[in-house]
């Protein structure tokens, strides 16, 4: 780097942050989102002086961390009925084209204007949040207009949200319980205009509102991917991370000052085949359930095609077959 003109060197030059957190004095502050900002800055300034020119494609797995929004994201959970009050700024919207009422188009604040006139009824609100009431109204959603009258947040959908109650985390949970439950509600026969917070949140621009994990990448012109939830087989940073978990075990000596370097030792240890082989094993199990194989049948498949990079419909249906063959063996010991 030091060859490069002042105004081309990279501050940065291993976007890795290893942090050992502590209440003491010294100790490293937990990972939070502005933590995982700045790396990814770094990591995105790195890409783009080592692939020029070139679109990357950022991988991320599920994470509370990851879904982080903008503190000026469009949430609906965080706004009131009326204006004022304890709610967020959010930042200015456009109404969605599909808008019923045609106001589709249209540019929307979500906030009253600093300055407004005295006769106003919303004087006293000057700077503030409007509130979902008046911002529904705005879009033409009204006791008039839907023939019925407005709640701000009716029984069905606190219901709901109650169902999905984020778990204690001093208790243990087993993963596929918790997939059970988060992805097991259908919410297609639920109605849309049950109430205001429902209403609004089925509108476009609330409903893809990015998360800033993802608002960054974007921005600098790459493209931006989140592994799906409760599915570590289809995770090759799962599989690092345990190869990177077991070198670690199978050195450390519980000294906090070895378990740094040896951190960082681990971290590079890993051979890239390796780590294709990781992407190529998440793959495996893609292909199979694309073919609609699930539990022990993609089981077997996946371990027996490791040497391909997919698994095809003929595949599966002689490792089915071949399974099937042992098991029934078994049942005639």
């Amino acid at each position: 780097m030091k060859k490069l003109p002042p105004d081309q060197q990279l501050e940065v030059v291993n976007s890795r942050v290893t942090i050992m957190p502590s209440s003491k004095a010294g100790g490293d502050n937990y990972w939070n989102t502005e933590q995982m900002i700045a790396q990814l800055r770094n990591a995105i300034k790195i890409a783009n002086f080592v692939f020029p020119n070139t679109v990357v494609h950022w991988v991320f797995d599920n994470s509370s961390c990851h879904d982080s929004m903008p503190e000026d994201a469009l949430c609906v959970t965080k706004m009131n009925v009326g204006a004022g009050g304890k709610q967020p700024k959010m930042r200015d919207t456009v109404i969605p084209a599909n808008n019923p009422f045609g106001h589709g188009g249209k540019p929307q604040s979500l906030c009253f204007p600093d300055h407004l006139p005295d006769d106003h009824p919303h004087k006293k609100d000057e700077g503030q949040p409007k509130g979902m009431k008046i911002i529904l109204a705005e879009r033409g959603y009204t006791a008039a207009s839907l023939g019925k009258r407005l709640i701000g947040d009716c029984g069905q959908c606190k219901a709901r949200r109650a169902r999905k109650v984020q778990p204690d985390p001093n208790e243990k949970h087993n993963s596929d319980d918790e997939s059970a439950e988060s992805e097991g509600e259908d919410e297609s026969s639920e109605p849309v205009d049950c109430c205001m917070r429902r209403i609004l949140s089925l509108q476009d621009d609330f409903a893809k509102q990015k998360c800033l994990l993802q608002m960054v990448v974007e921005e600098a012109g790459h493209i931006c991917h989140f592994l799906p939830k409760f599915h570590p087989e289809l995770n090759a940073i799962e599989y690092y991370w345990g190869w990177v978990k077991r070198y670690f075990r199978e050195r450390t000596n519980g000294n906090s000052s070895h378990a740094r370097k040896l951190l960082d030792e681990a971290l590079d240890a890993c051979p890239l085949p390796t780590i294709r082989r990781f992407f190529r094993r998440a793959r495996r199990y893609l292909s199979v359930y694309e073919l609609g194989a699930t539990g022990i049948n993609a089981e077997y498949a996946v371990k027996k095609y490791k040497s391909h990079r997919g698994v095809s419909q003929k595949d599966l249906d002689a490792a089915v077959e071949e399974r099937e063959a042992k098991a029934a063996a078994l049942r005639r010991l």
